[in-house]
């Protein structure tokens, strides 16, 4: 069943998406890097939409609690996705469309059978850049420090092209989203890189043929069991799917990675937001009834896969 309308951001040149860490040369010293995943964190794409449709404002929360801090957003953007989206023509001249999923870490999964790459789990292109730690109040390199870095970008008009997609029409970013988002240019991530925003309302994914169900964006948990048991057998984790508890191995359809993951920034306090144990994307599961987890209305969103696509 389709719900929500599907949102294309375009990053009009390569962007690079954190997932955790510090990237500072002033923080970590005179050498780092910044890595990328291939999309951004489900978060950053709805307080994306969300300040698009109604405007930055500050939290008002006077507590420092995650779920309170979660509502103000959740309660105006329902999300899912993301999915790397490409369309044009192969080097035959024939039309050619991609889905892609990401299979964490760093790579993207093939989905859709219209799509005949060879390998369909692939690393996007990427593109390392080297730079000087920079002092933004004096405008000024950090010299005396001599700070290098580098930073890693990922390039989604090559990526197309890396997926047989010769003469491309259209590429990006795929969301489906309850908001009414008004197209246009708008700085997108913490670097502030440039991207259109436009409806893709001609798309129907549903026509495509995708055989398995995917995780899309991580699957925040609530677990019973502790780090430890989890480490000694990670089957032995006991989730809540439907009101009833069942193991990681009763839902997976081959692999799902398990891992800890930070979900943003809370600006309004300045302090990182809490670290939780989450499904990883790119995993493929049995169910299309899949209820599991914290915030569903944004993290944990699931292609389900058979004759034809759909979503959850």
């Amino acid at each position: 069943m389709v719900i929500g309308k599907p949102i294309l951001i375009k990053p009009i040149n390569p962007i690079l998406f954190r997932w955790g860490g510090e990237y500072s040369p002033v923080l970590t010293g005179p050498m780092n890097k910044g890595s990328s995943e291939p999309f951004p964190l489900p978060s950053t794409i709805a307080g994306f939409l969300y300040w698009i449709k109604k405007g930055y404002s500050t939290m008002t929360e006077e507590e420092l609690d995650m779920e309170k801090d979660y509502e103000t957003i959740s309660k105006e953007v329902e999300l899912w996705g993301p999915m790397f989206y490409a369309k044009g023509k192969d080097e035959k001249g024939r039309e050619k469309v991609c889905i892609a999923v990401h299979d964490y870490p760093k790579k993207l999964r093939v989905v859709n059978e219209e799509c005949l790459v060879e390998n369909t789990s692939i690393y996007p292109v990427y593109i390392n850049k080297i730079g000087i730690g920079h002092d933004v109040a004096k405008k000024h390199a950090h010299t005396e420090k001599g700070l290098i870095y580098t930073v890693e970008y990922i390039d989604y008009y090559a990526t197309a092209n890396k997926l047989g997609v010769k003469e491309v029409e259209d590429y990006g970013i795929l969301v489906y989203t309850n908001l009414d988002v008004k197209e246009g240019f708008y700085p997108f991530g913490s670097e502030g890189r440039v991207v259109e925003v436009k409806r893709a309302d001609e798309l129907d994914i549903t026509s495509l043929r995708i055989p398995k169900s995917y995780i899309l964006s991580p699957v925040i948990l609530k677990a019973n069991e502790s780090y430890l048991d989890l480490i000694i057998s990670s089957d032995a984790l006991k989730l809540a799917v439907d009101s009833k508890e069942v193991t990681l191995a009763d839902i997976a359809d081959g692999t799902l990675r398990l891992s800890l993951i930070g979900i943003g920034f809370n600006v309004k306090h300045k302090v990182k937001r809490p670290i939780y144990l989450a499904l990883m994307p790119g995993g493929t599961v049995k169910t299309d009834k899949l209820k599991l987890g914290l915030f569903e209305k944004i993290w944990g969103s699931i292609l389900v896969g058979g004759v034809s696509s759909g979503r959850k």
